[in-house]
């Protein structure tokens, strides 16, 4: 199968030239990514994609990202990524930017679903490793707390796959709209 040229991208650099890239590919009716570690030298490996639906899947609990839009960012620079989409009766966000304080390549995934009917247990953000990510062991995925959140999210890896999972909690009572932020990071 040939691989398809991404829509846009969003980097976060070092200071030793590594990057973390993440570019956003049309599949389907709706946007997925993938992320990349980018050498100094330029060398490229996809550390992870997303696993979307088809549109013939239907999951209230995944993002149907259905829109992406690239901007500028106002106050440093780089660029942040928009994403917003609509599934049954939810409606989906996801922004991308660099984390400015890191020390490292850092990339901050900040996504929300405004959730219309009560009866939806939980979200999940779901990655595929790529096997020669994997043998390189060269990123992390953190959970990141917000102030306005009453549940952290939780990470679940079953073989190649990462989930990122956020629970509907008895005070997520619709309409209501629930976010949770992550963080992927190269390391060493």
């Amino acid at each position: 199968m040939e691989e398809k040229s991404p829509i846009a991208q969003i980097e976060s650099h070092a200071v030793d030239g590594r990057r973390l890239r993440v570019e956003f590919l049309q599949q389907g009716d709706r946007y997925g990514h993938r992320v990349l570690a980018v050498d100094a030298d330029g060398g490229e490996v996809v550390l992870v994609r997303t696993l979307e639906l088809t549109a013939d899947e239907d999951s209230p609990e995944a993002p149907a990202l259905q829109s992406v839009h690239v901007q500028p960012l106002a106050d440093r620079e780089g660029q942040l990524a928009a994403l917003v989409g609509m599934s049954g009766a939810n409606h989906w966000s996801l922004i991308v930017e660099p984390d400015a304080d890191a020390k490292t390549p850092r990339l901050i995934f900040d996504a929300a679903c405004r959730i219309k009917r009560d009866g939806l247990m939980r979200i999940v953000s779901r990655y595929a490793r790529i096997a020669e990510a994997v043998r390189a062991g060269r990123f992390r995925v953190e959970l990141l707390q917000l102030s306005d959140q009453s549940a952290l999210p939780r990470i679940e890896e079953i073989g190649d796959q990462i989930a990122i999972v956020r629970e509907i909690m008895p005070a997520d009572v619709a309409p209501t709209t629930v976010r949770w932020r992550y963080a992927i990071e190269l390391i060493g």
